[in-house]
């Protein structure tokens, strides 16, 4: 009877240790910003030796964000999970799938991972499989997001170009059949006819620019859109914001050559290199550069059905040289 009591004791903890795991797989929540621990961990404890995460500030929220960790040696033997309800970092969000597992694969140093896989039961080649599930279903889910949007941005560029050369013919024919009618055309009618003349030289030479306000470059290519310039708008415009070497802010778009070029004077007016508003080198803190073109897509560096080729400059050579 003892036996058989037993075994059913057992059975009992395994089922409730199942449900239990799943909870906190799915309450599993990625720890960045854990720079204060070093302080509070002590070599005692088998978290000390833990790789702490080294990832540079996006913004101040890190900073506030850091502050939600409690590593104080009574509190250690709980996990640590932080209020990531008004945190992001790039593309990285603090949502769980339906798997139970975080959506991105960079939580390989995060702390505590190993003791969380040892409670929840995997072994670390069963995370990678996991992870890397994910990632891969991830890549095929933006993918045909990519798809779907270069195949609407197809269709919107056709359809414009055919209203476009509607609407030529049609001032085309009006202009021919005044000629053929011989009539006298009064001064009025003159300055209409050269003013359509004049539009039409116009948009034979449409410049067209990619036009985003982004995060990053990836955000910039998914979010933007193709823009044809009005015509006091010659220029393709550049704006990349940089943290610590890594991009925080893209803003391009079409702008007249005055404001554009007044912007990009902007990047080394300050006589000292270390107090520039551009400063491209990966070790400067903060960086805001400016660039101007003038040829399609330059901006892009492709056509938008294209693979887009990014404006990348590394140095202040390229910052302030004149591009096409």
């Amino acid at each position: 009877m003892k036996i058989f009591k037993s075994i059913l004791f057992i059975s009992q903890i395994s089922a409730q240790k199942k449900i239990i795991t799943k909870a906190k797989l799915r309450k599993w929540e990625k720890a960045v910003a854990a720079r204060k621990a070093e302080k509070n961990l002590e070599r005692t404890d088998p978290l000390s030796e833990v790789m702490l995460p080294e990832i540079p500030p996006e913004s101040d929220i890190e900073y506030e964000l850091a502050e939600t960790f409690d590593y104080s040696p009574e509190k250690l033997t709980e996990e640590p999970v932080p209020d990531y309800s008004a945190f992001w970092y790039g593309d990285i969000s603090p949502e769980i799938d339906v798997e139970g597992i975080p959506d991105e694969y960079e939580m390989f140093n995060d702390i505590g991972l190993q003791r969380t896989m040892d409670e929840v039961g995997i072994s670390a080649d069963e995370f990678d499989e996991i992870v890397e599930k994910q990632f891969l279903d991830e890549l095929d889910d933006r993918t045909v997001e990519l798809d779907k949007k270069k195949s609407a941005l197809s269709s919107r560029m056709q359809q414009q170009f055919e209203v476009a050369k509607k609407d030529e013919k049609t001032e085309s024919n009006i202009v021919n059949n005044l000629l053929r009618s011989k009539k006298k055309l009064t001064p009025k009618e003159k300055k209409a006819l050269a003013e359509k003349r004049a539009e039409r030289k116009k948009n034979s030479d449409d410049l067209f620019c990619w036009k985003c306000t982004a995060q990053n470059l990836e955000h910039c290519n998914k979010s933007g859109t193709a823009q044809k310039c009005p015509h006091d708008q010659r220029i393709c415009g550049i704006e990349l914001r940089k943290r610590d070497g890594r991009i925080v802010g893209v803003q391009m778009g079409c702008q007249s050559s005055s404001s554009c070029e007044a912007n990009k004077k902007q990047n080394f007016i300050h006589p000292y290199k270390r107090l520039t508003q551009c400063r491209p080198e990966w070790f400067m803190p903060y960086s805001v550069c400016r660039q101007c073109c003038s040829s399609n897509w330059c901006n892009r560096g492709n056509d938008p059905l294209e693979t887009p080729y990014w404006f990348k400059p590394v140095d202040r050579y390229e910052w302030e040289m004149i591009r096409d």
